[in-house]
């Protein structure tokens, strides 16, 4: 790890690793959008979960505080996860215009390739 964060290559890499997530979820007319649905799904659980995390662990082991803590954490996942279903779902819907998973791939490609 060391040597990657200390690599003279670390921000063109990152840069390349940026760039594709852009290409792929502004440009893919597939995935893009089920992409985009999730990142903003996980991008604040994120803080959530870490929040909760340590509530849980700053929390004596039998006390019903740390139940209470340990029961908000298992239902936020629960609905993170709800939330990741669902959007999935919906846009499952929008793929079913593609007669066969060959069509997803190539019109997902080809609007990578051309930009759109």
């Amino acid at each position: 790890m060391k040597e990657v964060l200390n690599s003279k290559d670390l921000e063109k890499n990152l840069r390349k690793a940026v760039f594709a997530e852009y290409l792929w979820v502004q440009h893919d007319v597939v995935f893009g959008g089920l992409i985009q649905t999730w990142m903003e799904i996980f991008r604040p659980a994120g803080d959530c979960v870490r929040s909760y995390t340590h509530r849980v662990a700053e929390t004596p082991a039998g006390s019903s505080d740390r139940e209470e803590a340990c029961n908000e954490l298992e239902s936020f996942c629960k609905g993170i996860y709800e939330a990741v279903l669902t959007s999935g779902y919906r846009h499952l819907e929008g793929i079913r215009q593609y007669s066969c998973w060959k069509d997803v791939v190539e019109a997902s490609m080809s609007s990578l390739v051309s930009g759109r």
